[in-house]
């Protein structure tokens, strides 16, 4: 995940180039330049774990040196997710400079006032955008309560001509089909960006394998880790991390 500490993002973990997803970064860059320039955008990611919608979030936050990144993620809890829990992780520096210490103090008002507690996140926002570009990264939204699932949408539809584009990850295998973010997802994309993460290609494998291994693998080395990681960029580091390539 994500270091949840605004403006900054820990290092890539394969330690080089980003591989296999220079045309999603190219929409990313698009919908930041977007927000640079005073209109606010939301882009959902998904795909499969490990397929690298954290690494790609990175290597846009570190491209936008010019931005306030807040960060935060959800949390697996089962049926008790924490109501906001994310957007908690992800403001509590802009809300300590305000004064507030939590999400209801910045609502000004009770914790079940929500449309308050929901206008007083975007006022913050927009108070942040107006001396800096803000990246608002939310992670893991397959584990996400409604209460977040509401805000989210909320800032969607209400932040408009104000430098801040928001990020949010989930797991599309994650998704089964009464899973409570099917709906909100396929809601939310007929009005924002959507982009899905698939597998690596044999290509890209290959390139990725040069940075892991330091060295050019060679056709049948390439093919052989292709197939046993399906594509997936985490299973390839954690094949290429066993000395004795994990049975």
């Amino acid at each position: 995940m994500l270091e949840g500490v605004a403006g900054r993002s820990r290092a890539p973990l394969n330690g080089g180039r980003l591989v296999g997803r220079q045309t999603e970064l190219s929409r990313l860059v698009s919908a930041l330049n977007d927000a640079r320039d005073g209109q606010s955008r939301l882009v959902l990611i998904g795909g499969e774990a490990g397929v690298g919608k954290t690494r790609l979030v990175e290597e846009l936050v570190l491209l936008a040196d010019d931005a306030k990144a807040l960060i935060g993620g959800c949390v697996d809890l089962g049926d008790d997710a924490l109501p906001f829990a994310p957007f908690a992780a992800a403001l509590r520096e802009p809300m300590r400079a305000a004064g507030v210490d939590d999400l209801v103090e910045l609502a000004a008002g009770g914790s079940d006032d929500r449309r308050r507690l929901y206008e007083g996140v975007a006022d913050l926002l927009e108070q942040i955008s107006s001396e800096q570009l803000v990246v608002l990264v939310v992670e893991d939204l397959h584990w996400a309560d409604r209460s977040t699932r509401e805000l989210l949408a909320f800032l969607g539809r209400a932040l408009r001509d104000v430098r801040v584009l928001i990020i949010a990850t989930y797991r599309s295998d994650e998704i089964h089909r009464s899973h409570p973010l099917r709906p909100f997802v396929a809601e939310l994309s007929r009005s924002v960006e959507r982009l899905e993460l698939e597998r690596l290609d044999l290509n890209d494998v290959t390139d990725l394998l040069q940075d892991l291994l330091g060295r050019e693998p060679s056709t049948s080395e390439a093919s052989r880790l292709y197939e046993r990681s399906e594509g997936n960029p985490f299973y390839l580091e954690e094949l290429t991390s066993c000395p004795t390539d994990c049975g």
